[in-house]
């Protein structure tokens, strides 16, 4: 989904910021070297192994 995205837009990963509140949508931005900022939401479990 994030490669298809950059893809599409035609913008380096290196220069988006992945912003959201699901730990498997900031590893997956991680992983395609975007930066990630993860936001905590009620409910929202806080591991921080990533972070």
């Amino acid at each position: 989904m994030f490669e298809h995205a950059l893809t599409t837009l035609g913008v380096a990963a290196s220069s988006v910021i992945h912003v959201g509140d699901d730990l498997v949508d900031v590893e997956g931005a991680l992983g395609v070297g975007m930066r990630a900022v993860r936001i905590a939401t009620p409910g929202c479990s806080m591991r921080t192994e990533l972070l």
